[in-house]
């Protein structure tokens, strides 16, 4: 909004009244619109990575993590597994923006005892969009501050509605409002996600089963061939007396 005056027909001013700055009203518009284009485009490239058979899963996380990270300007987008107990989780993905300290060798055994309110906080409210870490609990602030880590979202990643563990996104440059428009993004690609790891985890179900299925196949044939085996030997034995 700028100000106008208004004059009368003598050329004085009767009053100074805000009028609308359009064209940067439309010009605000237009990188708002091509903006959500961008996050369509995002979206549809890491849809088709994780479809394709042609990448290794590693591939098909690191990129999905990169492309997510570039289009929202964020310092860090990292995964956490736990492991079978479920009383430890681990960093097992990492991407990092340029000029960004990697954690993830600094993270790879975290008891969630250490950090009781990260826990609570997810089964509370899902997931947890946070504009300053120093609003948080102390002991989740004694994890973040170090890592320099100003603001974060988190997301759990569930199997079958089971937490196997979470994503996150750091911003270490400065405390950050989260608008809607990124969370909402940020929410679906936590979804994408974890629809990978079940579609992995379902086929590497199935590829041991097949496995254990083969070596009992081989089991059984090579009993029945030792069988046979001896039944010609027991006869050759037999025909001699």
């Amino acid at each position: 909004m700028k100000k106008k005056k208004v004059h009368n027909k003598d050329g004085k001013i009767l009053q100074d009244v805000k009028s609308f700055d359009y064209s940067r009203a439309l010009d605000g518009a237009s990188d708002f619109l091509q903006y959500l284009i961008r996050q369509q485009e995002v979206l549809a490239k890491v849809a088709l990575k994780l479809a394709s058979s042609s990448f290794s899963f590693e591939e098909k996380m690191n990129y999905t993590m990169q492309k997510i990270g570039e289009h929202t300007d964020v310092s860090r987008v990292y995964i956490f597994e736990d492991f079978k107990h479920k009383t430890h989780t681990k960093n097992t993905y990492e991407w990092v923006a340029k000029g960004v300290e990697p954690q993830i060798k600094k993270l790879k055994d975290i008891k969630y005892k250490d950090i009781p309110s990260f826990l609570k906080l997810l089964k509370t409210d899902g997931d947890f969009v946070v504009d300053d870490v120093k609003k948080l609990p102390t002991d989740l602030q004694e994890i973040f501050i170090p890592q320099n880590i100003k603001a974060i979202i988190i997301f759990p990643l569930k199997i079958q509605g089971k937490k196997f563990g979470f994503i996150g996104f750091d911003e270490d440059r400065r405390s950050r409002n989260w608008n809607k428009i990124e969370v909402d993004l940020i929410r679906i690609m936590s979804f994408l996600i974890a629809s990978a790891f079940e579609q992995k985890h379902n086929h590497d179900k199935l590829k041991t089963q097949v496995e254990r299925s083969e070596k009992m196949n081989k089991f059984l044939v090579n009993r029945e061939l030792r069988i046979t085996d001896l039944k010609k030997k027991l006869k050759r034995l037999t025909n001699k007396k």
